[in-house]
C-alpha cells in the first residue's frame, strides 16, 4: 500500500504488507502538487489502465520524487529515514537511512518490538505485524501494530509512543480499546484535528455479531479519537469490500482488504488494493492492484469512499523536458525493473528490463507545451554481452499507426549510451506517451524530450 501524509513533517509510506517508510521530511504538505501528481497520474484511469507489476515502479518515484524535491528535518544533525517491517508475523522491525530510497542499515540489531516486548505475548497480539506509524504536530510518535485473525478471546492492537530517536520505545504498548472485529492492517490519520484509527474487519466475527452491526466481513472500519491513544468512537464503515464494487471477483473470503488514507490539500485519498484487475485479464492466482479514490467527509467527521474503475483524476502534468525515469509508466506490458547504475548523488538507482519485442510502457498527462517537443532521446545498454538491435517507436495519445511520431534506432551494448531521434512533427499540448519496443535484451535508464532538433545529453 502506499502514502499517508500525517503533518507538515513527517510523511508515511505503506511500501507492502506490514511495511511503512517514515521519512522526516518538510514541505509534503504545501501547495507545491510536485510529490502527489506523480501519484495520480499513475493511478488516473484506475484499474483498466493499471498493470500488476506497476506498484514497485510506483514506490521508487515516490521515494524519488522526496529525495530530490524537498527539504527534510535533522535528527541529531542528520537527515534520517525509517521504515517499519513486520518480521515474519512475530515482531516489529525499523530500518534507518539517510536517504529515502537507502542504502538502509539495521540501528538497533534487533526487533523494536518482540514477543519479550511488555502485553505482546501471543496470547495477547497473536499477530504482531502491520505497523501504522504516526508523528504528531509537538514531534511525539506513535506505533500502532497488531492483528487478532478470527480470536475473539484475546486482546486487540496495540498502540506506543516511540523515542525521539524513531527507534526506540517510550513507555510500554497500550491495547487500543473499544476495536470490533478487528483482523489486521492498521492505519492511523489525523484529520482537522481528530485521531483517526482503521483497520480491515474480521470473518469469523461477522458469524457471531449481531445482524444490526453494520461492520461487514473485511471492510475497512474506523473510529476516533481526541488523542492518538484514546479513547476511541465506535467504529464504522469508510470503505467496503472489493465485492462491493465489482463483479467477477473471487469469492468474499479470497479478497481480503488493506488500505491506507492520504491528505493533500482539502481531499483525502484512499489507497486500497483488489483483484479487479486479474479477474479482467482472467488471472486466477490472487494478484492484488492498488487503486486509489477520494474520501468524503461530512460536517460530522464521518469518512465514506468507494473503489472505481477511473479512480482520481490527475491533478498535475509530466514535463518531457526533465529525465525522467523510465520505470516511471502508467500503462506496461512485459517489462520489470533491475538495479541501474548509480546516481551521481549516490541514491540507489533502477532500470526497465526483461524487454522483449512487444513490450511497451506507457505515462499519462506529458505536457510538451505551445513551443512543442522535436526530439527525443534514452538512455539504453545492452542486458547481455551480446549487441542488442532493432527500434523503439514513439507514440502519442495511443499505439496507432497514425499516432506514430518517432522510431529510436537501438544498437546497445554493455555501456550505457544515449539513442536519439528527430521526431516526425513538433509535438505539442498534453497527451499519453508510449514507447514501444521492437528489440529485445536492453535495458532502459532514462528518457527525455527536446525542444531541439538535436537534443543536448543531460
Amino acid at each position: 500500500m502506499i502514502g499517508q501524509r500525517t503533518d507538515d513533517s513527517v510523511t508515511k509510506l505503506h511500501l507492502s504488507r506490514g511495511i511503512q517508510c517514515l521519512a522526516s521530511v518538510k514541505g509534503i504538505g504545501k501547495v507545491d502538487p510536485d510529490f502527489f501528481f506523480q501519484l495520480s497520474g499513475i493511478f488516473v484511469n484506475g484499474y483498466r489502465s493499471f498493470h500488476r507489476r506497476i506498484i514497485g515502479q510506483l514506490i521508487r518515484r515516490c521515494l524519488d520524487i522526496l529525495i530530490q524535491r524537498h527539504k527534510r528535518d535533522n535528527i541529531d544533525g542528520k537527515d534520517k529515514f525509517f521504515i517499519y517491517f513486520a518480521d515474519n508475523g512475530s515482531g516489529i522491525g525499523v530500518l534507518e537511512g539517510d536517504s529515502p530510497t537507502g542504502p538502509w542499515r539495521d540501528p538497533i540489531g534487533k526487533q523494536l518490538i518482540s514477543r519479550n516486548t511488555p502485553n505482546c505475548g501471543g496470547s495477547e497480539v497473536p499477530w504482531l505485524f502491520d505497523p501504522a506509524v504516526f508523528v504528531d504536530d509537538d514531534g511525539q510518535g506513535y506505533l500502532y501494530f497488531g492483528g487478532i485473525g478470527e480470536a475473539e478471546d484475546r486482546e486487540h492492537p496495540k498502540c506506543i509512543r516511540v523515542g525521539k530517536d524513531m527507534i526506540s520505545l517510550d513507555g510500554e504498548p497500550k491495547t487500543i480499546e473499544n476495536v470490533s472485529y478487528l483482523f489486521e492492517d492498521s492505519g492511523i490519520n489525523k484529520f482537522n484535528g481528530k485521531y483517526y484509527y482503521s483497520y480491515c474487519t474480521n470473518w469469523d466475527g461477522a458469524k457471531k455479531r449481531p445482524t444490526t452491526n453494520g461492520l461487514g466481513v473485511a471492510n475497512i472500519a474506523y473510529m476516533v479519537s481526541d488523542s492518538p491513544m484514546g479513547p476511541w468512537s465506535e467504529a464504522k464503515v469508510v470503505l467496503k469490500n472489493p465485492t462491493s464494487y465489482f463483479t467477477g471477483l473471487p469469492s468474499n473470503d479470497k479478497n481480503n482488504n488493506h488500505h491506507c488514507m492520504l491528505q493533500r490539500g482539502d481531499k483525502i485519498y484512499m489507497f486500497y488494493h483488489s483483484q479487479k484487475l486479474a479477474a479482467d485479464l482472467g488471472i486466477t492466482q490472487g494478484y492484488r492492484t492498488t487503486g486509489v479514490d477520494l474520501v468524503t467527509m461530512d460536517e460530522n467527521g464521518d469518512l465514506t469512499s468507494s473503489m472505481t474503475n477511473e479512480g482520481v483524476s490527475q491533478v498535475g502534468s509530466f514535463s518531457p523536458y526533465d529525465v525522467v525515469e523510465a520505470e516511471t509508466f502508467a500503462w506496461s506490458d512485459g517489462t520489470s525493473t533491475i538495479v541501474g547504475p548509480e546516481k551521481n548523488d549516490g541514491r540507489n538507482n533502477r532500470v526497465l528490463s526483461s524487454i522483449d519485442k512487444g513490450d511497451y510502457v506507457g505515462l499519462e498527462g506529458v505536457d510538451f507545451g505551445s513551443d512543442g517537443a522535436k526530439s527525443v532521446m534514452m538512455s539504453i545498454a545492452g542486458a547481455t554481452n551480446d549487441a542488442a538491435e532493432g527500434t523503439i517507436s514513439v507514440y502519442i495519445d495511443k499505439i496507432a499507426s497514425n499516432k506514430k511520431v518517432g522510431e529510436i534506432t537501438v544498437n546497445a551494448n554493455k555501456d550505457y549510451q544515449y539513442f536519439k531521434t528527430k521526431l516526425t512533427k513538433t509535438v505539442t499540448g498534453k497527451h499519453k506517451v508510449f514507447f514501444k519496443f521492437s528489440v529485445k535484451g536492453i535495458l532502459v535508464d532514462t528518457w527525455m524530450f527536446s525542444k531541439e532538433e538535436e537534443p543536448q545529453e543531460p
